[in-house]
């Protein structure tokens, strides 16, 4: 990315960051700044009214293409119940030694 040195109204502004974001998935405000030759505050403020116009989504230190943007769902994590099957057996494992233990029948010292 090369520095602009040339002064910019906001529009056009909001336009470099948009397009910026098309090319990219991603800008960082830091990045922006520097190009730009603008405060962070100014680029905060410029990404803040892309967020609610909704051409963005605004995230801690930038912003991230509203494409870019992941659900992170339960549903779309791989294999969620087999990945729970282990802990299960190993807890009703645990409960069976345990009632084993409080009824006498496996005493404790022995395990």
């Amino acid at each position: 990315m090369h520095k602009i040195y040339i002064s910019m109204l906001k529009k056009e502004r909001q336009t470099f960051i948009l397009k910026q974001i098309n090319l990219h998935n991603r800008v960082l405000s830091s990045d922006l700044s520097t190009l730009l030759n603008v405060s962070e505050d100014t680029i905060r403020r410029d990404l803040n009214e892309l967020d609610e116009t909704g051409d963005l989504v605004k995230v801690h230190g930038g912003a991230l293409s509203k494409s870019y943007h992941y659900d992170y769902s339960q549903s779309a994590t791989y294999a969620l119940e087999k990945n729970w099957l282990l802990p299960k057996k190993l807890f009703r494992s645990l409960k069976t030694i345990c009632l084993c233990c409080w009824a006498g029948v496996l005493p404790f010292e022995n395990w």
